[in-house]
């Protein structure tokens, strides 16, 4: 029998405001609280039992099964910042730029013990751009959207110091980065 956990989406709450302190800026922020420490652990619980005759085979003295690790996480509060600027508004176009920074806390401990969760804390931050094409008739009835956007991740590097001289694994550090982009085309017949 085995009781395991394959996949978990934490419980979250955020509160999130915007604003414009200027027609033309945006301003958002956003504060999630996410509950990790709910998180059951991802090493499941094993019994094990044979179904044998013991007048047939000798059967061994303890037959182990495995118990749950415990991950000990801990709850995050991720931060995230916005900024839109509408820095062309025509009859024809509309062009918004875009900029925004997450911070996210690695909700795993040090790894010391058995397990070897890489994680570390991560900085994102994003640029994009959202252009609006309005004056497309008689051809289009409607507008064309083109949004794009470029983000990086840096993952700050994090060391693991094992408690055991003989672990398999051993000591090691982690960090790294990240790069994603992307581009939306919507096209609105009206």
């Amino acid at each position: 029998d085995t009781l395991s956990t394959s996949l978990f989406g934490p419980q979250q709450l955020d509160i999130s405001f915007a604003g414009y302190p200027i027609p033309s800026l945006r301003v958002g922020f956003s504060l999630t609280w996410v509950d990790w420490s709910a998180h059951p652990s991802l090493i499941p619980t094993e019994e094990l039992f044979l179904g044998l005759e013991p007048e047939l085979v000798e059967l061994p003295g303890d037959i182990g099964g495995r118990t749950a690790v415990p991950l000990g996480l801990h709850d995050t509060f991720v931060p995230r910042i916005g900024l839109e600027w509408t820095a062309f508004d025509r009859p024809a176009f509309e062009l918004d730029l875009r900029a925004g920074y997450t911070y996210e806390n690695s909700p795993f401990p040090i790894q010391r013990g058995e397990t070897n969760f890489v994680d570390g804390d991560r900085h994102t931050a994003s640029l994009g751009f959202g252009l609006r094409l309005t004056d497309l008739e008689p051809t289009i009835a409607g507008y064309i959207a083109i949004d794009g956007y470029a983000y990086y991740t840096h993952v700050r590097e994090r060391t693991h110091v094992k408690d055991s001289l003989v672990d398999p694994v051993g000591d090691y550090t982690a960090g790294g980065g990240l790069v994603g982009a992307g581009v939306q085309l919507e096209v609105v017949f009206e």
